[in-house]
């Protein structure tokens, strides 16, 4: 366990520490790319409703969240395969900073036990060495 100090909310220390950034970033780019994808896919089909890049990144994000309002779906063969794959990332994507604020929390408690443990062992070896000086 390494030796850091954090306040039980901080979330600077949640996403720096565990380099949940770096996650972070590549969702966030991997999200838009989807989106222009499924633009340029969905562009094509007449019957598609993704009509413009914003369209696009905005089906993208909803579908991550996990909310796709149906507002906007691809209707093309490889524009639901894209969505499936959107779908998986966002599943991933919430496992992680699930796991990662879990980690968080534990490893608060962790560092509190730690910090008891020396302070007893400290107390013992008190009373250990005012033991052998009274006998003496």
């Amino acid at each position: 366990m390494k030796n850091h100090n954090h306040n039980k909310w901080d979330l600077i220390h949640l996403i720096k520490y565990h380099r949940l950034h770096y996650v972070l970033l590549v969702i966030f780019a991997f999200v838009i790319f989807i989106g222009f994808a499924v633009f340029f896919v969905e562009q094509k089909d007449p019957t598609g409703n993704i009509e413009t890049i914003g369209d696009g990144i905005w089906w993208a994000f909803s579908t991550v969240a996990s909310v796709g309002y149906g507002d906007r779906v691809p209707v093309t063969t490889l524009g639901r395969s894209l969505a499936i794959l959107l779908m998986l990332v966002g599943i991933a994507l919430f496992s992680i900073i699930t796991a990662n604020i879990a980690s968080f929390f534990v490893e608060e408690d962790e560092e509190k036990e730690l910090l008891e443990i020396k302070s007893r062992i400290i107390n013992l070896e008190n009373k250990i060495d005012k033991l052998l000086e009274t006998q003496k």
